[in-house]
Parts: C-alpha cells; sequence; structure tokens
C-alpha cells in the first residue's frame, strides 16, 4: 500500500466541501480494500511498529559502548523498517545483542543486509 498517497487523502477529508471530504474518504477506504486491511489493522499495525522502535531504541541504548557500528545499523534498521518479518528479525538481533553484547559473523551480515537496503 502507498502510505503517502493514503495520508495525502486522509488531508482532504479536512476540507471544508463536505463532497470533496467525502471522496476522500472512499478513496482511502479503497487504498485499505486494496491492501486486504481495515482501519483497526492499519491503526495496530502501525501502533505495534512505533512501539517496537521505541522500545528497540531503549534496549540497544542500555547496551552502548559495545560496538558501535552494530548500534547505529540496529537503530537505523528499527527505525526505517515497516515489513512486519523484516522488524521481527531486527528485533531478534536487538534481543541478541542485548543479550551477548555481540552479534555473529552471519548476523552482522544479514544486519549490513537490511541496513544497506535502508
Amino acid at each position: 500500500m502507498d502510505i503517502s498517497k493514503l495520508a495525502k487523502l486522509l488531508g482532504y477529508t479536512t476540507s471544508p466541501n463536505d463532497n470533496e471530504a467525502l471522496n476522500a474518504m472512499r478513496m482511502a477506504n479503497s487504498e485499505l480494500d486494496k491492501a486486504n486491511l481495515t482501519w483497526m489493522d492499519f491503526c495496530m499495525q502501525k501502533t505495534i511498529v512505533v512501539q517496537n522502535i521505541v522500545q528497540g531504541n531503549e534496549q540497544v541504548a542500555q547496551v552502548k559502548g559495545t560496538d558501535a557500528t552494530v548500534e547505529k545499523m540496529l537503530q537505523v534498521c528499527l527505525q526505517n523498517i515497516t515489513s512486519g518479518s523484516g522488524l521481527k528479525f531486527i528485533q531478534s538481533l536487538s534481543d541478541w545483542y542485548l543479550k551477548n553484547g555481540r552479534l555473529t559473523e552471519k548476523q552482522k551480515l544479514a544486519l549490513e543486509k537490511w541496513y544497506n537496503n535502508v
């Protein structure tokens, strides 16, 4: 789903012209329908992503000084990855990093791939 298009449509719902506002809302609903989402699904996804970002940033901050490069990559990925599975994977790397204070070489390579694609 094109989030920027949805945001633009939602902006039009504040129009003083009732027909324009209603049309924008219907078009926004259509975008959600195309993505097979309800408004509740959409809002909950975004809430979970934001919560994970905040929690991830707090967790990374707790282990400062171990590996600045890994910490930076984790923070950037946690802030910018929006796919559920990608975010879960990065969160699992962050959890591992917190527990062990380091990542394995294989984990670092995977993190670098995600980081380079953000």
